[in-house]
């Protein structure tokens, strides 16, 4: 009976956990879909959101997952010095690359080549955007007392409302904080940081 390699049980703890972050990321756009589509009044945001704002706001969920996950990577590989940190950059990118490619496959599918490779593109773009402005924002949640801007999850609805228009919708900023949050805790980022130290 053969014995796997560590880079095989890194391959499939890699694999498994990009399949929860596409699949959780995907119930929390349709979770925004299904918010927008009872809001009888309004208008401008059921008909913005198409395929093309369902496309952007599964990117952002999948963003902001992978922006966790790289802080418990950090945490994780900090310690052990320029190594452990390069392999941090390695999983966040091979995370990054699989991501956008299960979001373009389930967004996309039927469409041509080109016009995949060039959401792609703009995919990475916004993507790396998204993660420079989150590293700013120190706090997850604000603290008792303290007010909510330039919290991370807080900064994230924002995003969100934005893109279907929505900018001052309360509701629909708690909605996706609380979706957000209960993905989490399926994805659990922090268990993806201890089995790849183990597996390594």
């Amino acid at each position: 009976m053969s014995t796997m390699t560590y880079q095989e049980i890194n391959e499939i703890i890699l694999q498994e956990y990009v399949n929860k972050v596409c699949h959780h990321s995907r119930i929390a756009a349709d979770a925004v879909k299904i918010y927008l589509a009872d809001i009888e009044e309004t208008e401008t945001s059921k008909q913005e959101f198409g395929a093309i704002a369902y496309a952007e706001i599964l990117m952002d969920f999948i963003t902001l997952f992978l922006h966790i996950t790289d802080r418990f990577l950090f945490q994780e590989f900090a310690e052990t010095g320029s190594t452990g940190l390069e392999l941090r950059d390695e999983l966040m990118d091979e995370l990054v690359e699989r991501c956008i490619n299960s979001a373009l496959d389930f967004c996309w599918f039927g469409f041509k080549e080109d016009v995949k490779q060039e959401y792609k593109k703009s995919s990475f773009m916004i993507h790396n955007a998204r993660m420079k402005k989150y590293s700013k924002y120190k706090q997850l949640f604000a603290e008792k007392d303290e007010g909510l801007k330039d919290t991370l999850f807080w900064e994230f609805s924002k995003n969100i409302c934005s893109l279907v228009e929505n900018q001052h919708n309360i509701g629909l900023m708690q909605l996706c904080i609380k979706v957000a949050v209960d993905a989490l805790a399926e994805i659990d980022p922090k268990s993806l940081a201890n089995n790849i130290e183990k597996a390594f």
